[in-house]
């Protein structure tokens, strides 16, 4: 599991005028698994990091815009270092970018 400071791991009620967050997670391994919980089930996505090999949470805790996204990513984020270094998956026309995902879920009670 990826471990993540809980800051970013709490998930709390909807909150007015929040603004969303990105937030690249370091890990290692060669292999990953991130989830969420809800006290009820489990939600896990397993991924090779020689693929994927940064990770993004994306949260929006509004209240009419209330979403948590577990994203494994290509590149981490850095704006406009990322194109300077050309620190990105490019692809051109008919090629292929493959990767392996695992989605699985767990009761918990």
């Amino acid at each position: 599991m990826i471990n993540v400071p809980a800051d970013i791991a709490e998930i709390p009620a909807p909150i007015h005028g929040f603004e969303e967050q990105c937030i690249d997670v370091k890990h290692t391994g060669d292999v990953a698994t991130a989830g969420i919980e809800n006290g009820e089930i489990g939600a896990y996505i397993t991924y090779e990091r020689k693929t994927l090999p940064d990770f993004l949470v994306w949260k929006m805790m509004g209240e009419s815009e209330y979403v948590v996204g577990l994203e494994p990513i290509t590149t981490s984020l850095g704006g406009q270092d990322i194109i300077d270094n050309k620190k990105f998956v490019s692809l051109k026309p008919f090629e292929e970018y493959k990767t392996n995902l695992k989605f699985s879920f767990k009761e918990l009670k």
